[in-house]
């Protein structure tokens, strides 16, 4: 049994894991919201490009329950900067329960169509082209009522959200559009496939940064 917890991920990196994340939320805490931001997230992304990796092992369980939280935590990055946006007090926790309900929209109905279609439970490929589909709709819906939500925001800040949300949905029709080649049998398509992942792993925190106001770059908390 003590060889077993010895030779388990709980014990490593799942140790190292808490550690780097009780670090980085403390860390955030004492910054600005970008770099505690880019703090969190950075972390975040890390572990799940290494979690959804060949070099990790772990159950299939545990796999399984990662991707889902690593799959929410995704959308829920975006939604996080878009609703801050629309708060004149900053990050609020009205804002992040919003953020992560938004982030809960597409799991949850994405769910529904694996419960109802058994060809897309079956299928992998299927799944992930259903969640990219829907993540493209609710996304654009999403847009359009943050334009009404920052009307009277300030311009930069409106700039900021609506910027990252094509990013956002440029992402998801690059995947979509990959999968639907792969569902037909072209298997090319994966080369393509390569740029939405580029796009999600490395470079969406930049663009947070590059396209965050003047403001909220200051280096001090102000």
């Amino acid at each position: 049994m003590w060889q077993a917890i010895y030779d388990s991920p709980v014990h490593h990196p799942g140790i190292a894991w808490l550690a780097l994340v009780v670090s980085a939320l403390v860390l955030a805490s004492r910054q600005r919201f970008l770099y505690g931001y880019l703090v969190v997230f950075g972390l975040e992304m890390a572990a799940d490009a290494l979690a959804s990796s060949p070099f990790l092992k772990m159950s299939d369980s545990l796999a399984t329950v990662l991707s889902v939280v690593f799959v929410i935590l995704g959308d829920f990055r975006f939604f996080l900067v878009a609703e801050r946006c629309t708060e004149e007090r900053g990050l609020t926790v009205p804002v992040f329960l919003r953020a992560l309900g938004l982030a809960l929209v597409v799991p949850i109905l994405s769910s529904l169509v694996r419960l109802g279609v058994p060809n897309v439970a079956a299928t992998p490929r299927l799944q992930f082209l259903v969640y990219e589909a829907l993540a493209v709709a609710v996304v654009v819906a999403y847009r359009v009522l943050l334009v009404r939500r920052l009307a009277a925001a300030d311009p930069a800040q409106k700039r900021w959200a609506l910027t990252l949300s094509h990013f956002v949905v440029a992402q998801y029709l690059l995947w979509v559009t990959c999968d639907v080649l792969l569902v037909v049998g072209f298997t090319p398509a994966y080369a393509v496939r390569v740029l939405p992942n580029i796009m999600y792993y490395a470079l969406f925190l930049p663009a947070v940064y590059a396209l965050a106001p003047k403001g909220e770059r200051e280096p001090s908390r102000g």
